[in-house]
């Protein structure tokens, strides 16, 4: 029985070791083209999405690689770089971590065949095989399901980066840059370039619509998307586009019905279930809030926007404990996130510490915290 459970733990060492090596080759194969393009620095995560805290970083140059300390998160990785504009560099450097996990993997092919590996060590080389091959056809295929960081930013894989990228291509240059322009959230921009009545692309659709709703424009948001996908069946991005209209629109029962339908399409999205919980909250469902933002933890436990709602849903609960520590993981996943400073505020409000209380409400003001009654609270608690 000890020996069973020992080949077992060795078992799983191996496949945590090859798991994190074709991780971080994978990346490499991104970061590699990011560095010759550009003079920015690039950074690469092992083990997480974007999520630095837990990670211990090793510099070398221009690029940064951070590594989480969590073995079992080995199987992550992100590769963050900036500065890149030509369609040629971000093809080249989409298309790179596939390729360093298809090369890799050939080469163990290569390897075991022509015995360049001892029989009672070819396990090593066998893991790598199948590890750096499921990294090439896991990122290579596109799929829609998108990955949530804790920052709350959105990540496709390679093989749907690659195509939007490519369909991208095939725009009108008109559109080209407005999606440019979407992307830097310059939407004033995004409506100069594009005019509603000639629009026919769904994806180019959306973000007029969402432009004129970042802009304020409601009532046109509202009809305009209707006159796109008013007659055809809506997937999650329309869903979850007129659940924010309706939203920003103070319609919250309306928006939750949309984003009950957005999720149904895509239920592992935490944002949809996080600003469904913020719905819930502004019409003082706490209890709806706690269960839709919990969900979204559950699909990325370092979500601190998601950790930040909850406290304040459980603050108004009453349950002051359980608030404590969401918040206390919120500060340690983000130290100047300014909603979580006026929670705690509130927190300590609520709990009788003025002191407190005052100094958290000032430092969410000071980091440009926006709430209708934070100015009140620093009053009542100064």
């Amino acid at each position: 029985m000890l020996t069973g459970i020992l080949i077992a733990v060795f078992a799983i060492g191996i496949i945590l070791l090859t798991r994190s090596i074709t991780t971080l080759i994978h990346e490499l194969g991104h970061a590699i083209p990011s560095l010759i393009f550009t003079k920015e620095e690039v950074i690469i995560c092992v083990g997480s999405y974007e999520n630095l805290t837990k990670s211990k970083g090793i510099q070398i140059g221009r690029l940064t690689v951070f590594f989480t300390l969590n073995l079992l998160n080995w199987n992550s990785g992100l590769c963050l770089h900036q500065g890149v504009t030509s369609f040629f560099q971000k093809f080249l450097i989409i298309l790179g971590g596939p390729l360093a996990s298809l090369l890799i993997g050939l080469l163990m092919i290569y390897m075991i065949r022509d015995g360049w590996v001892q029989e009672s060590l070819v396990v090593v080389p066998m893991f790598l095989l199948v590890s750096a091959l499921w990294d090439f056809i896991s990122n290579i295929l596109p799929h829609s399901q998108p990955l949530v960081t804790h920052n709350g930013n959105v990540v496709y894989n390679d093989g749907y980066q690659l195509k939007q990228l490519l369909t991208q291509r095939r725009l009108p240059p008109s559109h080209q840059q407005a999606l440019t322009a979407y992307q830097e959230q310059k939407y004033e921009r995004v409506l100069q370039l594009l005019q509603a009545d000639t629009l026919t692309n769904s994806r180019i659709q959306r973000i007029f619509v969402d432009a004129l709703l970042q802009t304020g424009a409601l009532t046109a948001a509202e009809e305009t998307f209707y006159q796109y996908f008013g007659e055809q069946q809506l997937t999650a991005a329309d869903w979850t586009l007129i659940a924010q209209i309706k939203m920003e629109q103070q319609e919250h029962r309306n928006a939750i019905v949309a984003f009950d339908r957005a999720i149904y399409l895509d239920f592992k999205n935490p944002l949809l279930l996080n600003q469904k919980g913020l719905c819930h909250t502004s019409l003082t469902e706490y209890e709806q809030a706690i269960n839709s933002f919990s969900k979204s933890l559950l699909y990325q436990p370092d979500f601190y926007d998601s950790l930040a709602n909850r406290a304040y849903a459980l603050i108004q609960l009453e349950q002051y404990k359980t608030a404590t520590r969401d918040l206390a993981f919120a500060l340690k996943l983000n130290p100047t996130y300014g909603k979580t400073f006026f929670n705690l505020g509130l927190l300590e409000k609520a709990e009788g510490r003025k002191a407190p209380a005052l100094t958290y409400f000032n430092k969410a003001k000071e980091l440009g915290f926006q709430h209708h009654g934070l100015e009140y609270f620093i009053a009542e608690v100064s």
